[in-house]
């Protein structure tokens, strides 16, 4: 079955509005949070890693 894009964003939007009110607010920063901070981390350490391959050879 094919859907045009409107019909795929339509159910991808309702989707998502069915299982947010499931969260609590709470729940929904400390996951942004989380996803804010494993994403600096592991750009962080990508940066160091190309550093030391530099450093060591």
């Amino acid at each position: 079955m094919q859907f045009d894009v409107n019909t795929r964003y339509g159910i991808i939007g309702g989707t998502l509005f069915s299982v947010l009110p499931l969260f609590g607010s709470e729940a929904l920063w400390e996951t942004v949070i989380t996803a804010i901070i494993g994403a600096s981390v592991s750009f962080v350490v990508s940066i160091l890693l190309k550093k030391l391959r530099k450093w060591i050879g």
